[in-house]
């Protein structure tokens, strides 16, 4: 069973629901904004904090985000660059088309692997790992 992990940042907003799904791979649920661009932003900042024992590889489910304004493409960023500092991968899970229109009109479609599911996006690190 995945283990929930400690509060990051703002403890006192509603963190975005983050949990262990096994060692060195994060599972994160997202809500829409506001509090999305909050949530990637104290991501972002978690995983700077881990770049010295190794960064986790890092699932963002997108299932329930209807739109990405400009913070949150920024947030994406920043979150992707904090993984790749730490060695991690980052993968996009249940990516709409709405946001997938988003991610092409802004040209960052070439800069997440975006798959279509939770269960999709665990199984391509699972792979790569193999």
């Amino acid at each position: 069973m995945p283990l929930p992990l400690p509060a990051i940042l703002n403890p006192k907003a509603n963190p975005m629901p983050t949990r262990e799904w096994r060692e060195g791979v994060w599972l994160c649920e997202t809500g829409p904004e506001p509090q999305l661009s909050e949530d990637l932003e104290n991501l972002a900042y978690r995983l700077t904090q881990q770049l010295e024992g190794g960064g986790p590889d890092v699932v963002v489910d997108l299932s329930t985000v209807e739109f990405l304004n400009s913070v949150c493409l920024g947030r994406l960023i920043e979150v992707r660059a904090a993984c790749q500092r730490g060695g991690g991968r980052l993968r996009l899970a249940g990516v709409t088309d709405r946001i997938w229109s988003v991610l092409l009109a802004s040209n960052l479609d070439r800069s997440f692997r975006c798959l279509e599911d939770v269960s999709t996006a665990l199984a391509s690190l699972a792979v790569e790992d193999a």
